[in-house]
C-alpha cells in the first residue's frame, strides 16, 4: 500500500509560531511533527510515500529530502495553488492507482494503521474514516455509523447543539484511488465536503473505523502544548530523543545539555541539547525548551514551549506561553499565559506582557512597561452563541471591537459595503465607530445605518444589497453583536468558525493600501415600511381609510424608540378601527422577540405566539418555518390553516432562511406586533377571548448541569441508550415516546444538558422529564467514574 501525507498546512491558528514555517515542520519535543508520521507508517510497513505540499515546500523538501534516513521513499507533488485535502490527493494519483492511505503531516498519532487496514479490506469499503474520541469535537467532522461501522452521518465542524457524538474525523483515510477520479473534477475539493456527502447519498461504501489509539491535530495552541505533555507522560507510543531521568521520572534531557546543580526541574519537562539552565534557574512541569536555549540564573519557565536557541536573561518569569526562534527576553521580564512570541522578536529588561498578547516575528520591543492583552474570547471556546456574540460589559472596549472589525472582513466580501447600526445607547453608537474604524481599516467600505434595531439591520443589508453587515446592542451587562451575511442572515456556521479563526489569530500587521469609506443612509425605515405592506397584502392595512396603515406607519417611526422602553417597561397599542381593543407588549433589547400579555397581565409563553403566529399567517399563504422544538399540536393548526409548515434546527438563521416570508415574527417583533394586531382585527373577538380559545399544549422545559469535556460523550451515551426506539437527529435527538417526545441537545456555551418536553398531558410531560433527567444524570455519574 501507498501512502500520501497532506503537508501543505499553513498553520494559520498557530501563529505568528508558523508565520515563517509550515505546519508539519512545527516541533514536538524538538523533531518535525511530520517525522512521527514518516516513522509511524514505516512501522506498519508503508514506505512508498507522496507528499503533497504547497505552503514553504522547500523547507520540507529540504528536511526529509528522500525519506531514505527513516527508510521510506518519498515523492513531492507541489500544488500551485490550494487543491484542498481531497484535490490534493486526487492531484498525486498520476502516481497511484491502488488502495491509498491519507494522513496528515501535522496531526500526532500512534494509531494501528495495520488494524484499520484490515478492517477496510474486511468491509470491502470504497473509503474508510479513522475515527477517534474526543472531548470537544467542534473544530472537527462528527461521524456517526450504524453497528457494522457504515457510516450514516456526517457533521462538518457542528456547532454545540449539532455534536450528536464524541466520535470524529481523524482526517486519516483509507480510500481506493479510483474514487476520486470518479467523483471528481480538477480543482480544489475536500473530502468532507464534496467526496463523503456524495458517498452517502449515493450509498457507496463508506465506513468508519474507530481506534484506540493516541491521536491530537496541533491545530491550537492548548493541543500543541498537550500533545507535548502527553509525549513526555508516554501517552503516545513513540520513541523520544531525550534520555529519561532514572532517579526522577519524566524528566528528559538531550545530548550536550547544561544543568546548573542548583538550577531545579519540576516533570515532566524536556530539554534540548546543547542548552544551557543556569543555578537558581526553576523549569517547571510541563515546559519544553528547544536545543541551544539558555535561561540565566534565577529565571522561572512553568508550562511553556521555547523553541531553539532563545534566550532568557535573568530573573525573567515566563508561565504558560510560547517563544519561537531566537528570541532575546531581556531581564526582569514577566510573560504571562497566553503570549505568543515570534521569530527573532527582541525584549527589553523589565517588560511586563499580559495574557494572550501575540507579538509577530522580528519586533523589537525595547520599552519597558506593561503590555496590554488581546482581550482573548473572554473565558468562552467559541465567539458565537445562537448567531449572536455576547461580550460582557467589563471586557467591551474599543480594542475589542476594532478586533471584531477586522476579523468579520475575513468573512465578507470587500468589493461590496458593509452595513452597520446600532441600538440608542450611547456607549453602543461610540463602540459602533470603533467598529467602522476597524472595518474601513481593512480596505472595507461601510454604510451607516444609524440607529436600529436587529431585524430592522438585517434588512438594511438587503436594501443597500450589501456584502453583509453589523448590528451592535447594549442588553441587561452585556454587548450583544449580530454579524449579518449577503442575503440578511445571520453568519452560517461556517462563516462564525472561520471569524472565529480570524478573531483568534488577531495578528498585529497591518498594510493600510487602501483605506474604506462612510456614507450615511436614513431611509431604512421607510423602505422597510414600504416593502412589508407590499409583502404583507393583510386586508387590514389596505382597506379603505388609512387607519391601518397609519397606526403600521406610526409604529414604524417610533419603533426604534419604542423598543428602547419596551425593553423595560410593558407598552400598550390601541388597535382595531375605532382603537375599542389594546395589547400589552414588550420586547427583548434587540427588537427581535416580542412578548404579549393576557388580559390579566400574564406574558403568553412562546408556544402560545406560535400558535398566533401561524393562525396570522394564514392569509400569507408562503411557506414559514418554526424550530422543531415547537408543539406538534401547530401542524394540526397549519393543516387547517392551510399554511406550509417546515420544522427547522434550533438556531435562528435556520428559521428565517426556511422562511418564504421576509418579515418572520419568530425574530421580528415589529412584524409580530403588527400580524397579531391585524389577526385580532379581522377575527372581531376579544383579546382575552383569543388567548382563552388557543391550542392546549403540555411542554417542559428544563437543562442539567455538565462540564462541557463531557458533553460529547454524553451525547453518544443517550444516543445509544434510544437504540430500537422511534427518533430524529438534528441539532440534539428528539426520542419519541408513548406520552409524547423529548428534545434533548448539549449546550457548550452554558456548560449543560438540555431538556425540551411535549406531553400528551401535563403528567406524561412530567414523567417524561423526570425519566429522561434521571438518565442524562446517570450518564454524567457513570462517565465521572471512568
Amino acid at each position: 500500500m501507498k501512502a500520501v501525507i497532506l503537508a501543505g498546512g499553513r498553520g494559520m491558528r498557530l501563529r505568528p509560531l508558523t508565520s515563517h514555517l509550515p505546519k508539519p515542520m512545527v516541533p514536538l519535543l524538538n523533531r518535525p511533527c511530520m517525522e512521527y508520521i514518516l516513522v509511524l507508517l514505516k512501522q506498519h510497513g508503508i514506505t512508498d510515500i507522496v507528499v503533497a505540499v504547497s505552503y514553504l515546500a522547500e523547507q520540507i523538501k529540504k528536511y526529509f529530502q528522500d525519506g531514505s534516513k527513516w527508510g521510506v521513499s518519498l515523492t513531492y507533488v507541489e500544488e500551485e495553488h490550494p487543491l484542498g485535502t481531497a484535490g490534493g490527493v486526487k492531484n498525486c494519483c498520476t502516481c497511484l492507482d491502488e488502495t491509498v492511505l491519507v494522513i496528515s503531516g501535522d496531526a500526532l498519532t500512534d494509531i494501528n494503521l495495520t488494524e484499520a487496514i484490515a478492517f477496510h479490506e474486511e468491509k470491502q469499503s470504497r473509503a474508510t474514516i479513522l475515527l477517534s474520541c474526543v472531548k470537544n469535537p467542534l473544530p472537527f467532522g462528527v461521524v456517526m455509523c450504524d453497528h457494522e461501522g457504515r457510516v450514516e452521518r456526517f457533521i462538518e465542524k457542528p456547532g454545540w447543539s449539532q455534536v450528536l457524538s464524541n466520535r470524529v474525523n481523524t482526517g486519516i483515510y483509507i480510500i481506493e484511488a479510483r474514487l476520486l477520479q470518479q467523483l471528481l473534477e480538477d480543482g480544489e475539493a475536500y473530502f468532507e465536503k464534496d467526496i463523503f456527502p456524495v458517498m452517502l447519498e449515493r450509498r457507496l461504501p463508506l465506513y468508519g473505523f474507530l481506534t484506540t489509539g493516541y491521536w491530537c491535530d496541533v491545530g491550537s495552541f492548548q493541543a500543541y502544548h498537550q500533545a507535548q505533555v502527553d509525549m513526555m507522560e508516554r501517552q503516545v507510543r513513540l520513541k523520544l530523543d531525550g534520555d529519561e531521568s532514572v532517579s526522577v521520572p519524566g524528566i528528559f534531557i538531550e545530548q550536550g545539555a547544561k544543568i546548573d546543580p542548583s538550577a531545579t526541574l519540576i516533570p515532566p519537562v524536556y530539554i534540548g541539547a546543547n542548552s544551557v539552565i543556569a543555578a537558581g534557574a526553576t523549569v517547571g512541569a510541563g515546559t519544553v525548551l528547544g536545543s541551544e536555549v539558555h535561561l540565566a540564573p534565577n529565571t522561572k519557565i512553568k508550562e511553556s514551549i521555547l523553541w531553539g536557541h532563545t534566550h532568557v536573561e535573568k530573573e525573567s518569569r515566563i508561565e504558560k506561553a510560547m517563544l519561537g526562534r531566537q528570541v532575546y527576553v531581556g531581564q526582569e521580564c514577566t510573560i504571562e499565559q497566553g503570549c505568543v512570541i515570534g521569530d527573532r522578536v527582541r525584549i527589553g529588561s523589565r517588560v511586563c506582557m499580559g495574557n494572550g498578547k501575540r507579538i509577530i516575528a522580528n519586533a523589537n520591543l525595547t520599552l519597558q512597561g506593561q503590555i496590554e492583552n488581546q482581550d482573548e474570547a473572554w473565558g468562552r471556546h467559541t465567539l458565537f452563541y445562537k448567531n449572536k456574540v455576547r461580550i460582557p460589559l467589563p471586557n467591551t472596549t474599543p480594542a475589542l471591537m476594532f478586533r471584531l472589525a477586522r476579523a468579520f472582513t475575513s468573512v465578507v466580501s470587500k468589493a461590496g459595503e458593509v452595513v452597520i447600526s446600532s441600538c440608542t445607547h450611547p456607549l453602543a453608537q461610540l463602540l459602533k465607530q470603533t467598529l467602522t474604524v476597524g472595518l474601513c481599516s481593512e480596505g472595507v467600505n461601510v454604510v451607516d445605518c444609524g440607529e436600529l434595531t436587529f431585524p430592522l439591520a438585517r434588512f438594511a443589508v438587503q436594501n443597500v444589497r450589501g456584502s453583509g453587515g453589523v448590528h451592535l446592542v447594549i442588553g441587561a451587562g452585556e454587548m450583544v453583536l449580530q454579524f449579518i451575511d449577503n442575503q440578511g442572515l445571520p453568519l452560517a456556521q461556517e462563516r462564525e468558525r472561520k471569524m472565529e479563526w480570524a478573531y483568534q489569530l488577531g495578528e498585529d500587521e497591518w498594510s493600510p493600501s487602501q483605506v474604506g469609506r462612510v456614507r450615511f443612509h436614513s431611509k431604512v425605515v421607510e423602505n422597510y415600511r414600504q416593502q412589508f405592506i407590499i409583502e404583507s397584502n393583510f386586508a387590514p392595512l389596505r382597506r379603505e381609510g388609512r387607519l391601518a396603515q397609519d397606526f403600521f406607519t406610526s409604529l414604524c417611526c417610533r419603533w426604534v424608540a419604542i423598543v428602547r422602553q419596551a425593553a423595560n417597561t410593558p407598552q400598550r397599542v390601541q388597535i382595531g378601527d375605532k382603537g375599542e381593543e389594546s395589547l400589552l407588549f414588550s420586547t427583548d433589547e434587540g427588537g427581535e422577540c416580542l412578548t404579549l400579555y393576557d388580559g390579566h397581565g400574564h406574558p403568553l409563553t412562546q408556544e402560545q405566539l406560535f400558535f398566533l403566529y401561524v393562525a396570522a399567517l394564514s392569509t400569507k399563504q408562503k411557506a414559514t418555518s418554526l424550530p422543531w422544538s415547537a408543539p406538534t399540536a401547530l401542524e394540526e393548526v397549519a393543516r387547517v390553516h392551510a399554511l406550509p409548515l417546515e420544522w427547522t434546527s434550533l438556531m435562528p438563521r435556520a428559521v428565517l432562511e426556511a422562511s418564504q416570508y421576509s418579515f418572520h415574527p419568530v425574530y421580528d417583533a415589529l412584524s409580530a406586533l403588527v400580524i397579531v394586531a391585524d389577526y385580532v382585527g379581522r377575527l372581531g373577538m376579544r383579546w382575552k377571548e383569543i388567548v382563552s380559545s388557543l391550542p392546549s399544549y403540555h411542554m417542559v422545559r428544563g437543562a442539567h448541569p455538565v462540564p462541557r469535556p463531557l458533553l460529547a460523550h454524553g451525547m453518544t451515551e443517550l444516543i445509544a441508550q434510544a437504540k430500537g426506539k422511534k427518533k430524529q437527529l438534528r441539532d440534539g435527538m428528539k426520542v419519541y415516546e408513548e406520552g409524547g417526545w423529548v428534545l434533548i441537545y448539549p449546550d457548550g456555551y452554558h456548560h449543560q444538558m438540555c431538556l425540551i418536553v411535549h406531553g400528551k398531558s401535563e403528567s406524561d410531560a412530567q414523567h417524561l422529564y423526570a425519566t429522561y433527567i434521571e438518565q442524562v444524570k446517570r450518564c454524567m455519574k457513570k462517565e465521572t467514574l471512568d
